[in-house]
């Protein structure tokens, strides 16, 4: 077994143990196990950084440049995922409005790989009601390459909440009827306050429903 590796960083092995019991002139070659773009030179085996993270049991053969005498043996290398935190950041919304999902709206404590982008990632909010001490659960990311292959299994994720504040929506209207974003209003009288079917009245009744009973404030 070989020293270990990290996904996203070259990696270069310490020397593997010479072959004995021959004339002390060896060739060595690569014969099974390895990566996609694994080479060797002077018993050092080395992976560039797009190798995936695994373990690797390599057959290496060995011979003996004088008698032509051959064996060979297997060499382990692991190369570890990558260990990221993903946190999502606080926001701030106004009621009845979506949270953010852009790259803005979480942080990355550690590094991807050189290659590598975060294409997608699930946000999921506490509550859609107004709250001071809401929060945000990211979950779901996925990482993507230059070429658009899937990498996300190279990483240990770690996911961290973030705080949601929900604050009340505005809704505005005047005394002569007319309509607002949220409904219709007519000239009909009846009582201040929002009604426990989520409708808006104040001295003039709304016809149309809103999206919620709670979360607006007349203005």
């Amino acid at each position: 077994t070989l020293n270990s590796g990290i996904y996203g960083i070259d990696y270069t092995s310490n020397h593997f143990n010479a072959a004995t019991n021959g004339t002390g002139s060896y060739s060595y070659s690569l014969v099974s196990g390895y990566p996609e773009g694994a080479s060797l030179n002077d018993r050092i085996i080395s992976f560039d950084e797009n190798t995936p993270s695994g373990t690797y049991e390599i057959e290496v053969l060995a011979t003996d440049n004088n008698s032509g005498e051959t064996a060979v043996a297997t060499i382990t290398i692991t190369i570890n995922k990558r260990s990221i935190v993903i946190t999502a950041n606080e926001q701030t919304i106004i009621y009845g409005n979506s949270i953010s999902t852009s790259a803005s709206s979480y942080s990355i404590t550690g590094e991807l790989a050189p290659s590598d982008t975060i294409k997608s990632i699930t946000l999921t909010p506490s509550t859609t009601n107004i709250t001071d001490s809401g929060s945000i659960t990211p979950s779901s990311v996925v990482i993507t390459d230059s070429l658009e292959n899937n990498m996300t299994n190279n990483y240990d994720i770690i996911y961290e909440i973030g705080q949601l504040n929900i604050r009340n929506a505005s809704i505005s209207f005047d005394s002569t009827g007319g309509s607002s974003s949220t409904g219709y209003f007519q000239t009909k009288k009846g009582e201040t306050g929002i009604t426990n079917k989520g409708y808006y009245s104040t001295t003039y009744d709304t016809i149309g429903p809103l999206p919620e009973r709670q979360g607006y404030a007349l203005k």
